[in-house]
């Protein structure tokens, strides 16, 4: 018999790593329920099939290829390693506070206003000036695509764990027309990973580079959702590297996410045999 889940209660919030959730939500929220009623075709439902890049509509995603070549390479990778103050995000998803699996930085230049990615999305990605080492790769890829860019956020995925959840860079402060560029780095001896694209009926997997640069249309973000998937035989780590352009008249329609002192937050982190259940502000 197929078994599902369903949830119990939402009346604490269990703060946890990531990796930690299932195992805290199966004990604690969770039990479960006969599903011999559910459509036999919903139960069933067949794979995505796999597709290429190149499958994917016109105007939706285009890789360059050695868009950088080794030396500026290099150059980059220094500045990404010279001790920035990368942060994990925190989402607040009502039975549980989780713990982002990848480290994030972002910039922004003529303006500074906080990243939230949504409302669960406790205290956002705090705005960090955009250090002049950055403004060179920044006009390359304005010169590339003639388009101009005023914030950069860089993702690092240390290892196979490391991970993006599928989603869409449709956030209000782009407007309607826009592009984002996403650069890829790899430290050395790193593997390469995948990013997927995928709607209700087909998955596109493409295989990202070193000094690559994949261009996402408007058509991408309104057509598919991408994701980052976890990679068993994964080491090393990535840098990825996004291009935005913040329309400042568009700020006030971000959403905003719960305000917590960072330090109440890194006390409440749940590890280990010190896990507990505790309740956010």
């Amino acid at each position: 018999m197929m078994t599902t889940i369903k949830k119990l209660h939402q009346q604490k919030t269990i703060l946890c790593d990531e990796r930690e959730l299932f195992t805290i939500s199966r004990i604690h929220v969770y039990e479960p329920m006969n599903t011999s009623g559910l459509d036999e075709k919903k139960k069933r439902r067949p794979p995505r099939p796999t597709k290429l890049l190149a499958d994917m509509p016109e105007g939706c995603c285009s890789d360059y290829l050695s868009f950088l070549n080794q030396t500026e390479i290099d150059e980059l990778l220094a500045h990404l390693t010279s001790g920035l103050d990368y942060e994990h995000s925190f989402t607040d998803m009502g039975f549980a506070v989780v713990k982002s699996p990848r480290k994030q930085i972002w910039f922004t230049r003529g303006f500074s206003e906080p990243y939230f990615f949504s409302k669960a999305h406790v205290n956002g990605l705090k705005p960090h000036d955009l250090p002049p080492c950055f403004l060179p790769i920044l006009q390359k890829v304005e010169e590339f695509t003639g388009r101009p860019f005023n914030a950069l956020l860089v993702n690092v995925y240390d290892g196979g764990n490391d991970s993006l959840s599928a989603h869409a860079d449709a956030d209000p402060w782009l407007g309607d027309d826009f592009i984002v560029p996403s650069l890829t780095l790899y430290d050395e001896g790193a593997s390469l990973r995948r990013i997927v694209f995928s709607d209700k009926e087909t998955r596109f997997s493409h295989v990202m580079e070193n000094g690559s640069l994949l261009i996402m249309g408007g058509n991408c973000q309104k057509l598919f959702k991408h994701e980052i998937p976890k990679e068993s035989r994964a080491v090393g780590i990535r840098y990825n590297l996004t291009f935005r352009f913040v329309h400042e008249n568009l700020i006030s329609k971000m959403p905003r996410g719960k305000i917590v002192p960072v330090e109440e937050i890194e006390e409440m982190i749940v590890t280990g045999k010190k896990r507990k259940a505790n309740v956010l502000p």
